[in-house]
């Protein structure tokens, strides 16, 4: 509980409480920067300011993780919503110090899970439809450009073909 000392003021001190009681004005000083005293909602007041400023905090606090998040390899777009349910399953999983706490959290865990599947799908649909992504034929097409630009420089057909073999082995684990 936190020890509050009241102030009485002057009846025309410009900082004294706006609220009104039975006898008239209340005759106590207002807390610096708010227009009551503590009695008088000033308390509410700066628990309101508290909790502003502490999600102010918070969104500064994650801000870097999301942006680290978000530059992932392999992430196409949509990548905030994708970075913070990331952010909350990694969250999830470290609060998580047995089983029993494991088991507590399953169901977040697997929520979480379930939206990071749907973002990811999202994204998916929306830059296949956009022709944002490469897909495996396009690639393989790229990759025999790649072969053939290189065929410009190096006439060693046995050196073509053993960096083909490689470039299109590469292009087939995609």
């Amino acid at each position: 509980m936190i020890d509050v000392k009241l102030m009485k003021c002057e009846p025309d001190d410009p900082n004294r409480c706006k609220a009104n009681i039975k006898g008239g004005q209340c005759p106590f000083l207002a807390e610096p920067g708010f227009e009551n005293c503590m009695m008088h909602g000033a308390n509410k007041a700066i628990a309101k300011a508290e909790k502003i400023e502490q999600s102010n905090y918070n969104i500064a606090k994650w801000q870097k993780r999301i942006h680290e998040k978000a530059n992932a390899p392999g992430v196409k777009s949509l990548r905030e919503e994708i970075s913070m349910l990331r952010i909350l399953m990694e969250e999830e999983w470290s609060a998580c110090n047995d089983s029993k706490e494991l088991l507590m959290h399953s169901p977040r865990i697997s929520e979480l899970a379930k939206d990071i599947d749907k973002v990811l799908g999202s994204c998916h649909r929306i830059e296949q439809s956009s022709g944002q992504m490469l897909d495996k034929t396009l690639a393989m097409n790229f990759g025999a450009q790649v072969i053939q630009i290189i065929g410009n420089y190096i006439k060693d057909e046995n050196m073509l073909d053993l960096i083909g073999n490689d470039i299109l082995e590469a292009l087939k684990g995609l």
